[in-house]
């Protein structure tokens, strides 16, 4: 394995996503690429470009704990997560994407809803 993606929403349970991805970065001498994608950003660029910018900012903090040997890169894209994710994906050609959880449901319980969203499409 050489590249895990690490999608990060800005939800508590981000910092979880990301710890778990780069402990098995670690164990597969992998490197971590975190992303968030905003959605509903609309057609406004100047918003668009305040909730990137804001987008990033809170991905550093997160990533601040990553080590710099494990740590590829951090960026944030617009649009629907499942896309904005897939995009990232084939992007990056990443082996492995990491998605947190945090809905409940049969299907979402074990894909989480980005993943869920992602199944079905």
């Amino acid at each position: 394995m050489r590249h895990i993606l690490a999608c990060l929403d800005p939800s508590p349970s981000a910092l979880d996503v990301l710890r778990a991805a780069v402990d098995l970065a670690s164990a597969t001498d992998a490197r971590v690429s975190a992303l968030r994608v905003i959605e509903g950003a609309g057609a406004e660029p100047e918003l668009s470009g305040v909730l990137r910018s804001a987008a990033k900012e809170d991905l550093r903090a997160l990533a601040s704990a990553v080590p710099p040997c494990r740590l590829e890169r951090i960026y944030a894209r617009k649009g629907t997560a499942w896309e904005g994710i897939s995009k990232a994906a084939r992007h990056v050609d990443a082996d492995l994407i990491a998605i947190g959880a945090s809905r409940h449901g049969p299907l979402r319980r074990v894909l989480g809803t980005t993943a869920a969203s992602s199944a079905s499409n």
